[in-house]
């Protein structure tokens, strides 16, 4: 129990510093399409990049209808 309070201590203490920064800084990079915005309109930002990083990476995993062919191999060929 003790070490779970010390782990929760420790995490406020982090969260503190990294709002310090953010608040002290001028503007700040988005680590999802790497512009530089200022810090006012980087929350608005980040959460528009964010949900299009999700659809671009869910599109890149789903594969494209090939019509029950397997992967690499082209309509009315065989496969080797």
């Amino acid at each position: 129990m003790q070490t779970k309070q010390q782990q929760l201590e420790e995490d406020i203490r982090t969260l503190k510093k990294y709002k310090k920064l953010v608040n002290n800084c001028m503007a700040l990079q988005c680590k999802h399409c790497a512009y530089t915005l200022m810090k006012e309109n980087f929350q608005e930002h980040i959460q528009g990049c964010m949900k299009e990083q999700d659809r671009n990476r869910a599109s890149i995993l789903v594969p494209q209808s090939s019509g029950g062919t397997p992967f690499g191999v082209a309509p009315g060929q065989h496969p080797p």
